[in-house]
């Protein structure tokens, strides 16, 4: 088992394939989760120091899952990815996770 973990959320199964393919050679245990509250039961089982979420996703945004996993466990490593191009957006996941 590899000794870093890496969790990747999102909603589009075949970004989450792709990341698999491309960081599977990585001495990195990539982990999957296609909605935020599927991403919270995973890390309350396994150590992920990394966190990579989407942001538009149904039942919990990127904003939220990264300011819940801010408050659960505030040394895990946040970062967002979206699409889209919304200052406001940026702004608020700066400030909230």
């Amino acid at each position: 088992m590899a000794e870093h973990a890496v969790l990747f959320v999102d909603d589009e199964g075949n970004i989450l394939k792709a990341v698999q393919r491309l960081l599977r050679n990585e001495p990195w245990q990539v982990l999957t989760a296609s909605r935020g509250l599927e991403a919270l039961e995973i890390l309350d089982q396994t150590p992920a120091q990394v966190v990579v979420s989407d942001q538009r996703m149904p039942e919990m945004s990127g904003v939220d899952l990264l300011q819940a996993i801010r408050e659960r466990r505030p040394n895990v490593v946040r970062m967002m990815l979206t699409g889209y191009t919304e200052m406001n957006v940026a702004v608020e996941a700066i400030n909230r996770g």
